[in-house]
């Protein structure tokens, strides 16, 4: 339905949840991290059944790397966020010099727990919860369908259709699952 910069924005959240929503023809003019749903340093986040079409920078060639559909930014405080069932894409075929910029759903700026912490396994603590991604169908994508820099996730039953980047991007060394990536 047409906007600009970052549509929906949780900072900080508990339990905000992004569900049933069409969003399409977003763009953004040199807008740093432009997303239909972005959040900040929240927990337990939803975002199901959305469908989320063309998030451009239309005249940037700069920050497409920052052009997400779904983006959850600083996820060191607890997790537990949950996107699933979610259709992102464009509707032209990715290519550097067009419109067609960004990526499907993004994690970024996050940190699991130091090594050095006995209730850390596997990158999360006792207290922390997994970051799910399931069922989610992506195309079109020029800086890959699922990216994230942050531990604690697990990443299942996804299809990655037309991208040039990845399908899935671990950004930092920290433990990550994905299984049954198509």
């Amino acid at each position: 339905t047409g906007g600009y910069g970052t549509t929906l924005y949780a900072n900080p959240s508990n339990r905000f949840q992004f569900l049933r929503n069409y969003m399409h023809d977003l763009h953004g003019l040199r807008n740093d991290n432009l997303a239909a749903f972005s959040s900040n340093q929240s927990v337990n986040t939803v975002s199901k059944w959305n469908k989320i079409i063309d998030v451009s920078d239309i005249n940037e060639t700069q920050y497409y790397l920052n052009v997400t559909g779904i983006v959850i930014f600083n996820d060191n405080v607890g997790g537990g966020h949950e996107v699933a069932y979610n259709r992102i894409g464009y509707t032209n075929l990715p290519n550097y010099g067009g419109n067609v910029k960004g990526s499907g759903i993004k994690f970024k700026h996050g940190s699991g727990c130091p090594t050095t912490d006995p209730d850390c396994q596997d990158g999360v603590t006792t207290t922390s919860k997994l970051n799910l991604v399931h069922d989610n169908i992506i195309w079109n994508t020029q800086d890959g369908c699922f990216l994230s820099n942050t531990s604690g996730m697990r990443v299942y039953n996804n299809l990655c259709v037309n991208t040039i980047g990845a399908c899935f991007r671990q950004e930092e060394d920290s433990p990550n699952w994905l299984q049954n990536g198509k």
